[in-house]
């Protein structure tokens, strides 16, 4: 027999639920029915079970939503590697465009590590929430190595990425099964600041915005 949709409360929504599965709405408590609801114990043409996970998909929504507003803050270790004979110019140009709001779309602190023991170091100093390595400045240090290192410090960082223009894909694959994210960005840095500003907004990582003066 249909029943009456007991989550949406529409008569015209049919309800099937199988006999054994004692299907019970205890009061009006929507969320105590979402707790307790059980796919098993619903036929699969049962259009309350769509309707409840059409409902369901639209609050995910809502929430994914929410997760990506705001404005990023953290704090960024950056990894790169100058050899002895270079000039360092890249450190520079990386703290200006992860510092520029214009460009990065972030408030952001940035600090640099240049070796393996510098690394771990900060990671227990200076405790970043994001540690960036940038992939084409590295010679000596094996990312392969490194991530491990970093993911096992007693002070490890919410996420790691890894970025650079020259990732093959079998970089992309071992950076994958080490359980990292990776950025190629040939086509544009703009993809380095959207994913940095994607983590770290996912991670509740925002600035505060001041109460508005009443």
């Amino acid at each position: 027999m249909a029943v009456k949709c007991p989550l949406l409360q529409k008569p015209d929504v049919l309800c099937r639920i199988k006999p054994e599965a004692r299907h019970r709405w205890m009061g009006k408590e929507k969320t105590w029915y979402q707790q307790n609801y059980c796919e098993a114990a619903y036929y699969s043409d049962c259009e309350d079970f769509d309707a409840y996970t059409q409902q369901q998909a639209a609050e995910q929504g809502v929430i994914q939503a929410q997760r990506q507003e705001g404005i990023p803050h953290a704090k960024l270790l950056v990894v790169i590697e100058v050899l002895p004979n270079e000039t360092d110019r890249l450190s520079p140009h990386l703290r200006e465009t992860f510092t520029d709001r214009s460009t990065c779309s972030g408030v952001y602190e940035v600090e640099f590590a240049y070796s393996v023991e510098e690394i771990l170091d900060k990671l227990l100093s200076w405790k970043p929430d994001l540690v960036l390595i940038h992939f084409d400045s590295l010679y000596r240090i094996s990312y392969v190595k490194l991530i491990p290192q970093i993911t096992a410090s007693p002070c490890p960082p919410k996420a790691v990425l890894v970025f650079g223009m020259n990732l093959e894909a079998a970089d992309k694959e071992r950076i994958e099964q080490l359980g990292v994210s990776y950025v190629d960005h040939r086509q544009g840095f703009k993809k380095v600041h959207t994913t940095i500003k994607q983590i770290a907004l996912e991670l509740a990582l925002r600035l505060e915005q001041p109460p508005v003066a009443s």
